[in-house]
């Protein structure tokens, strides 16, 4: 209760913390002051999460002609709606949420439309210590070709799970699902992944053994 009564102090101009630019704000000030439209709240903001989304997106969609799109489709959602955020700690989980809502949404409309558009990879993030190598792109490559193959919610529950190396309680939280559910969309996702996955197995191992249990 203290920080949201900071939060609205701040944006009613009772303090004049947000004018400290060469200190990093809180997540309470940094709130206050996007609603606020202070400058130092919006580099801040930028500085902290628009590498972090993008990232985000990029697990969950590999390489995209529109994933610059996407990354700005969240930064408008959160930016839009930041206002309604009751509890200053749970922002970066609040705005993950709304990456995974972002990029759920569009893979459900591509499905719909069964069209999916896809480009050569080209690795921008740290997957690879070579990027360049054309055995890693491939194998990158036939990963997410496998992922297009699920569903948009198994989709996502694979890549939390294999790749950000979330637990179940974690999956379960962002998407807005039961535990049970999560578990069950995971079960589905690893058996379809492995099916398809035969034989290559580098991308055997990245479904396989693990601990479901958290």
């Amino acid at each position: 209760m203290r920080e949201i009564e900071q939060i609205k102090a701040l944006s009613n101009g009772e303090s004049d913390v947000l004018d400290f630019s060469s200190r990093k704000l809180t997540n309470a000030e940094l709130i206050s002051g996007i609603i606020a439209r202070h400058p130092n709240a919006a580099r801040q903001f930028h500085i902290r999460y628009s590498a972090r989304i993008s990232r985000w997106v990029w697990r969950l969609m590999g390489s995209d002609s529109e994933h610059e799109d996407l990354v700005q489709q969240v930064l408008v959602q959160v930016l839009s709606s930041i206002h309604s955020l009751k509890d200053p700690e749970a922002l970066d989980a609040w705005i993950r949420c709304i990456a995974i809502r972002v990029v759920r949404d569009e893979l459900r409309k591509r499905k719909n439309k069964r069209f999916h558009l896809r480009k050569a990879i080209e690795i921008e993030d740290d997957v690879s210590q070579d990027p360049n190598s054309p055995w890693k792109q491939a194998h990158i490559q036939s990963f997410y070709n496998i992922l297009d193959n699920l569903s948009p919610d198994d989709r996502i529950v694979f890549v939390l799970k294999h790749l950000e190396g979330y637990t179940n309680d974690q999956i379960a939280e962002y998407c807005g699902y039961s535990i049970s559910t999560a578990k069950r969309r995971l079960e589905r996702a690893r058996s379809r992944f492995l099916k398809d996955a035969m034989q290559d197995y580098m991308l055997m191992s990245l479904a396989g053994g693990g601990d479901d249990t958290r």
